[in-house]
């Protein structure tokens, strides 16, 4: 040990720092877009969320007949192609669209196909007329012998019957498996315009057509009809075949076809 003090000498330099400035907030995330429910539980996610109209059905399945499900989806303007089986570029496809939209046709016999090239029996279009017409109570009794009660077309048909849309055979059958023709057809849809009280006066000269001999007498002034507005053209140039069977497709485009007819009327007289 030294025997006197010792004196250290220095010099030191003291940093003071600045205090450390908190962490900023982390600002919150955007919302992510809103999932609207689709066909077959397939969401549709969209940044724009759709108007309140106009609302659609979505088509589901119940025991291998077409039917429309209970939970309205509101799309607005947004339409997913819900079948497999129509493309964006088939011919009917905006057919299949308004139809879809409108609930009247939907998913026939496997889910997520339409079935275009299916033909159509009696059943199905009477129940596509019932809601067309926005299915009011239907009150009235059987009056086929082959109509069971509580079916999922058993309301339709009565409804059909008792607005004379569809009123069977003079055997007291509805017939409702046998697969509509063309002039059937022609003849439901003037009955329903006639009953919407829309001009019926067009007609055109089936004559020009080679089998216009095939059209029935009760269907003469409806075929007329349907060809003069358009709803029904010939198969070929010069052949009408009333009697073919009509696919799902061409129903779909002449349903169509009609609604839109009915709207640019309306629009006009208003």
């Amino acid at each position: 040990m030294p025997d006197k003090d010792v004196k250290f000498v220095g010099s030191w330099t003291l940093n003071i720092l600045p205090p450390t400035p908190p962490t900023p907030p982390t600002p919150p995330t955007s919302p992510p877009p809103p999932v609207y429910p689709s066909y077959n539980n397939n969401p549709v996610t969209n940044t724009t969320e759709p108007s309140s109209a106009p609302v659609i059905t979505p088509a589901v399945i119940y025991g291998g007949e077409e039917n429309i499900g209970d939970e309205k989806t509101p799309l607005g303007d947004i339409y997913v192609n819900p079948y497999i089986d129509v493309k964006d570029d088939d011919w009917f496809a905006e057919a299949v669209k308004m139809m879809t939209q409108k609930g009247l046709m939907g998913a026939s016999g496997a889910e997520n196909t339409f079935e275009p090239n299916a033909l159509m029996d009696r059943y199905m279009l009477a129940t596509i007329m019932y809601r067309l017409a926005g299915e009011p109570e239907a009150t009235g009794d059987i009056s086929f012998d082959d109509v069971s009660a509580d079916e999922w077309y058993t309301a339709a048909v009565i409804w059909a019957n008792e607005s004379g849309l569809m009123i069977g055979f003079g055997d007291g059958t509805f017939r409702g498996d046998e697969l509509l023709t063309r002039e059937q057809i022609a003849v439901i849809l003037y009955r329903y315009a006639e009953k919407l009280g829309l001009d019926m006066s067009a007609r055109a000269d089936l004559s020009e057509y080679g089998d216009a001999s095939d059209v029935s007498d009760w269907a003469a002034e409806a075929m007329s009809w349907a060809v003069a507005v358009g709803l029904i053209e010939g198969r070929t140039d010069t052949m009408l075949m009333p009697s073919d069977n009509a696919s799902r497709a061409e129903i779909a485009f002449i349903l169509a076809q009609f609604l839109s007819d009915i709207q640019i009327n309306d629009t006009a007289e208003n």
